[in-house]
């Protein structure tokens, strides 16, 4: 029994190792060299088109911001202990509503994620007889981030994760007798929009000013 749960166990291991990933383009708008050491940090929750990813993506990048700031960071529930603000912030604030939010909440600056699921059209497992037209798994993410005292954008950076297939694109993984039974194995458009969140924030860590 424990022999096979282990054979079991390494499958599964195997089969992930051997998706198919996707690649990832970075682009900083603004503001890539911030300075984390101070302030408290307000991390909004995360807009996006698929609700049901909403709380996964919220703790990935909520997760990923905390190795960098640490207790500095604060989330919506802990500001609003002890301070009147809404439980849910809009992302499109304008200046004077950033210097209101900053007054309510007596943090310094605030956190905007967005993740969007473009195109998911790829299933985990697929064969090259089954392939007949081009298929793509897409997403974007950004990160915002706003000085709440001066009601200012101060960082924008964003990631593209694309993965693409068709005919020409399969790998070969024909048998001996010349036939197209071995699948190949691709990761899901959520699972790209969650990794390039996860790595916009360690380009955070990555670049943040040393002091």
């Amino acid at each position: 029994m424990f022999r096979n749960k282990s054979i079991a166990f390494i499958t599964v291991i195997l089969v992930l190792n051997s998706c198919a990933s996707p690649a990832l383009l970075y682009t900083y708008e603004t503001g890539k060299h911030l300075d984390f050491s101070s302030g408290k940090w307000l991390i909004n929750k995360v807009n996006t088109n698929k609700p049901n990813l909403s709380n996964k993506l919220y703790h990935t990048a909520y997760k990923s911001f905390y190795e960098i700031l640490g207790d500095k960071l604060y989330d919506i529930n802990r500001v609003r202990i002890n301070h009147i603000v809404k439980s849910d912030i809009k992302h499109n604030l304008n200046k004077n509503q950033l210097i209101q939010l900053g007054k309510d909440s007596e943090c310094d600056y605030l956190i905007n994620i967005e993740g969007i699921i473009l195109t998911d059209n790829i299933d985990f497992i697929n064969f090259q007889s089954d392939i007949d037209k081009s298929a793509t798994n897409k997403s974007t993410s950004n990160i915002k981030i706003y000085d709440l005292n001066n009601g200012i954008l101060i960082s924008s950076i964003s990631a593209e994760s694309n993965l693409s297939i068709g005919k020409d694109l399969l790998p070969d993984r024909s048998n001996d007798d010349g036939n197209k039974e071995f699948p190949s194995f691709y990761r899901s458009a959520s699972f790209g929009l969650n990794k390039s969140i996860k790595k916009l924030v360690k380009k955070h860590k990555k670049h943040a000013l040393k002091n």
